[in-house]
């Protein structure tokens, strides 16, 4: 695949505050949560990541090295099953059932599996219910699947 265009990027983190260069290949613009992200294959770990928008601290065109090879996790779509945090009293329970599942016992979402731990969070849905309690959450994540399963 060697379609899309590369750019080198000085890209700084928490870990490398005054910044690392890499050479991506931009694929998506997304907004996660409060932030924008570039989904980019990266050259220099050989991977596909999230490039915090925010932490591009330079810019510009650059030849590609390598081809760009499918991001398998972000064309991958999945099924998340939502729920009210079991720990939440009965009447709690409803209302949140209520207010954000119309009255059903759960919501399903779709989503690229790329993108489910910022929806996770954007959501303030616990992951593990024993140890991610109310009231920070008052949704659990009952269940991942592929979005191609017929229940």
């Amino acid at each position: 695949m060697n379609h899309r265009s590369a750019v080198r990027i000085l890209y700084r983190s928490m870990n490398h505050p005054e910044g690392l260069e890499r050479v991506v290949h931009p694929q998506a613009f997304l907004f996660a949560g409060r932030r924008w992200h570039i989904r980019a294959f990266d050259e220099s770990t050989a991977e596909h990541r999230d490039f915090n928008l925010a932490c591009v601290w330079q810019a510009e065109s650059a030849p590609k090295n390598t081809d760009t090879p499918i991001d398998a996790v972000w064309e991958e779509r999945v099924h998340l099953e939502l729920r009210t945090h079991p720990s939440l009293t009965p009447g709690q329970q409803l209302l949140i059932r209520d207010e954000l599942f119309k009255g059903a016992i759960s919501r399903r979402v779709t989503i690229r599996l790329a993108l489910v731990r910022y929806v996770l969070k954007d959501l303030d849905v616990a992951e593990d219910p024993k140890t991610q309690q109310p009231p920070e959450y008052q949704l659990y994540l009952h269940r991942i699947e592929p979005a191609e399963f017929v229940a």
